[in-house]
């Protein structure tokens, strides 16, 4: 690589080893060595493709869109791109930290943000059974028997809500990886 006088192969290598990046999630690394390319109309189309993918994992959605705007020319492809881009921008709104959140108040309502039903009944019905059951140990015997459910609540709220917190990173990813997908589609296509 070094060695070489031939910029057609620099730029090959260069784009190689960026894709290798862009593979292992080093897009900061991928956007590197893509910028050390020349702007070869040969290479062009590769180059802006995976500067868009680099830049659609780093989630700086406005820049990936410019990079694939640079290579279509059709406006009914630049229309839809950019209302895909735009639902990307809308997904990565959502904020993980709302659905931790969300569960601490109301055990099952972090689970229900992040669009995941089942997991959320099943956190409220589980955590309200050791509520009952709790107060109704307090209310039948004592207070201090009571304390002997804590530990349960406390292990099924707890989780709950940090399992309401993955569950969100996990939608988001889901989402932005169709998303992606649904892009590169309708630019390979045309």
């Amino acid at each position: 690589y070094f060695s070489t006088e031939n910029d057609s192969i620099k730029d090959l290598v260069l784009l190689s080893r960026s894709a290798i990046f862009i593979y292992e999630k080093k897009y900061l690394e991928a956007l590197q060595e893509l910028f050390n390319t020349s702007d070869d109309k040969n290479i062009l189309r590769t180059k802006n493709i995976y500067l868009a993918t680099a830049y659609y994992g780093l989630n700086r959605f406005s820049e990936s869109e410019d990079a694939l705007l640079k290579i279509e020319n059709d406006s009914l492809v630049r229309n839809n791109l950019h209302k895909l881009f735009s639902k990307a921008i809308r997904v990565q709104k959502r904020n993980p930290k709302t659905a931790r959140i969300l569960s601490m108040m109301l055990p099952g309502l972090g689970q229900f943000y992040s669009g995941d039903i089942r997991d959320g009944i099943n956190s409220l019905l589980i955590t309200s059974a050791f509520m009952y059951l709790t107060l109704n140990t307090a209310i039948q015997y004592s207070l201090l028997e009571a304390t002997s459910v804590l530990p349960w609540f406390s292990r099924y709220y707890m989780g709950g809500f940090k399992r309401a917190e993955s569950i969100a990173v996990n939608r988001i990813e889901e989402k932005q990886y169709l998303l992606f997908t649904q892009i590169m589609k309708l630019v390979r296509d045309n």
